[in-house]
């Protein structure tokens, strides 16, 4: 493996890079402190099903019983679970945490979705993806009423605030977040032509252009976060607010 001083101001300039993307992840994430988050579960459970054949790892099955139904999740050890069901029931009467699935159950294989349960919030049940990328992390969301996934997009993770919730005077429900978006042009290099195609297309007319961090002089391509929020209606919808506007080089 090559070592020595250019390795060295790699490392370095690596380490600062993700230093300086945690310190405006904490920043974006702060302002949301107010926002309501996910809801707490009626109980929650955790069966160790024994050991994986063929692996040193142990089966885990995890149950969140809420009003109308169980998120179950089965993890074997591997990156993501390796499937979700979620399982309608009534009040005070909550299904049997058990691997074994019923006909009513509605199931999420790991080939729908590679990641982990996140939460509820109302109906909707949130899974987030099984790495993050560019700072930002995928998540999606799905009708617990139907089993159907409604709404998929890339947010900032869970410590730096992740999705947060805000409810309408008619009772819908918010998506508050700060989204992550890639572009292939390079704003610190190309700044008027690529930040007028960027906030064309995000919404962001009346935004300065941001000040870029972490850019190294061979770095292509534009990360930016900015804040959104996102109706979770029968067409869901994103929008830019008023808000900072940050970005930095791609991984």
């Amino acid at each position: 493996m090559a070592s020595g001083p250019g390795k060295e101001i790699r490392l370095r300039t690596t380490r600062m890079a993700f230093f300086a993307v945690l310190f405006v992840l904490a920043a974006l994430g702060a302002r949301r402190a107010a926002a309501e988050s996910y809801d707490t579960p009626l109980s929650h459970r955790e069966v160790d099903l024994g050991r994986v054949p063929g692996s040193h790892a142990h089966a885990r099955l995890t149950c969140d019983n809420y009003p109308s139904f169980m998120v179950k999740e089965l993890d074997l050890g591997e990156e993501g679970a390796a499937w979700f069901a979620i399982v309608p029931s009534r009040p005070g009467h909550a299904p049997a945490c058990t691997r074994a699935r019923s006909a009513a159950e509605k199931l999420i294989r790991s080939r729908d979705w590679c990641g982990y349960f996140a939460g509820v919030k109302t109906n909707y049940v949130f899974l987030s993806a099984c790495d993050a990328h560019n700072a930002g992390l995928d998540f999606a969301v799905y009708d617990a009423r139907t089993g159907k996934r409604i709404f998929e997009d890339t947010a900032f993770d869970s410590m730096t605030g992740g999705v947060q919730f805000r409810r309408t005077p008619e009772g819908g429900l918010i998506l508050t977040y700060t989204r992550v978006a890639l572009f292939d042009c390079t704003l610190p290099a190309q700044k008027d032509v690529c930040w007028n195609r960027i906030r064309g297309q995000l919404g962001l007319a009346d935004a300065d252009a941001p000040q870029c961090i972490a850019y190294e002089k061979q770095m292509t391509g534009t990360v930016v976060a900015y804040p959104v929020e996102a109706a979770l209606t029968a067409t869901p919808s994103i929008h830019a607010v008023p808000g900072p506007v940050r970005c930095w080089p791609p991984e």
